[in-house]
């Protein structure tokens, strides 16, 4: 009976093939998503410290995967592979390599799974900015908002059946079917130490809604994520912020849209 490949391995494997269907810069549910379409057993609780680990410019992580010089963080929740880590490895993985069938035979031959992400445990908890379109009238906090990009950013969650809160300028963390009268505020027009105060009463609120471990889903912009990132990280909860790299808001429309489920 053939030994089943290492979870360093797996991941490498997959986010070659990743990379080779032309997504990447990925995130861990993505890369996560891709290995268990091949190992449905394998759990993010195993996967998610390896990641950590394998990453060159980020701290700690599964000791298996420390070392190995696989991955890159290119910005908060966002990986791609390191330059060359491809075609080479580390002295350990020659040797760990020579002990096994070349990589081609390492994974079941599967396609590659599609760009519409899967949650193996807790489902994330998603956050989402508040955009300037609004109604003129009071309004359910879901519906208050009616730019596009809103409206492609509740469609996602909807389609995910994701737990979610809008983040609000003006009144902070905002459950969907809150009411709320117009308003026109955004953070970019705040002080650095107004914001500061904004992020720390969402995290006040936002905290007995987490469960331990649970992933934070960001849909928001940089100052929005500027200082309830870092306080999210250092409570221990991951932070996915797919849209920080995308260039402009039909770029992240369309990534809103690949990731969406269609029924």
């Amino acid at each position: 009976m053939q030994e089943e490949p290492p979870n360093w391995m797996v991941l490498k494997d997959c986010a070659e093939e990743l990379t080779r269907a032309g997504r990447t810069p990925f995130t861990r549910q993505d890369l996560i998503a891709a290995v268990q379409a091949h190992f449905p057993d394998r759990g993010e609780s195993s996967l998610n410290p390896m990641i950590q680990g394998m990453t060159v410019n980020l701290k700690g992580g599964a000791p298996g995967g420390v070392g190995k010089e696989v991955f890159v963080s290119v910005g908060r929740g966002l990986f791609q592979l390191l330059e060359g880590a491809a075609a080479t490895g580390t002295a350990r993985d020659v040797e760990d390599s020579a002990a096994r069938p070349v990589r081609e035979a390492r994974l079941p031959t599967r396609p590659v799974p599609t760009p519409a992400l899967t949650f193996s445990s807790t489902p994330p908890l998603v956050l989402v900015s508040c955009v300037k379109s609004k109604r003129s009238v009071p309004a359910a906090a879901q519906e208050l908002y009616i730019s596009a990009w809103f409206q492609k950013a509740h469609t996602y969650v909807r389609s995910h059946d994701l737990p979610w809160f809008i983040l609000s300028a003006k009144y902070g963390l905002v459950d969907p079917g809150m009411w709320l009268d117009p308003y026109e505020l955004t953070l970019n027009e705040l002080p650095v130490q107004r914001r500061r105060v904004w992020a720390d009463e969402v995290m006040r609120d936002l905290r007995p809604h987490l469960q331990a471990g649970q992933t934070v889903l960001l849909l928001a912009g940089r100052r929005y994520r500027e200082f309830l990132v870092p306080q999210l990280e250092a409570l221990g909860y991951p932070v996915e912020t797919p849209l920080a790299h995308l260039p402009g808001l039909g770029a992240q429309q369309t990534w809103i849209d690949t990731h969406t489920r269609r029924e």
